[in-house]
């Protein structure tokens, strides 16, 4: 893993307590770009869960790329972890 893959998994991890315990949030969402397999593993290892793909929805590098989407629910979260 990459120092910035493992940069972005460190700050990710507390995402859910704050959110949802701190900032009493109800949905967390996130996105990336298809062609990045790095940050899905890292959203899936938050336990977000992958709601779907938009195809061709962002303009970027010269090309109209996927993204996809993950979320997850505060009651989706044990209350242990908040």
């Amino acid at each position: 893993m990459s120092s910035a893959a493992g940069s972005l998994k460190r700050q990710s991890h507390g995402t859910p307590t704050w959110g949802f315990g701190t900032l009493g949030l109800h949905r967390i969402f996130a996105g990336h770009f298809a062609n990045n397999p790095g940050s899905a593993e890292v959203l899936r290892k938050i336990g977000m869960n992958h709601e779907g793909s938009a195809r061709g929805h962002i303009w970027k590098w010269g090309e109209f790329l996927d993204l996809e989407m993950y979320a997850m629910l505060a009651s989706e979260v044990a209350s242990t972890s908040i």
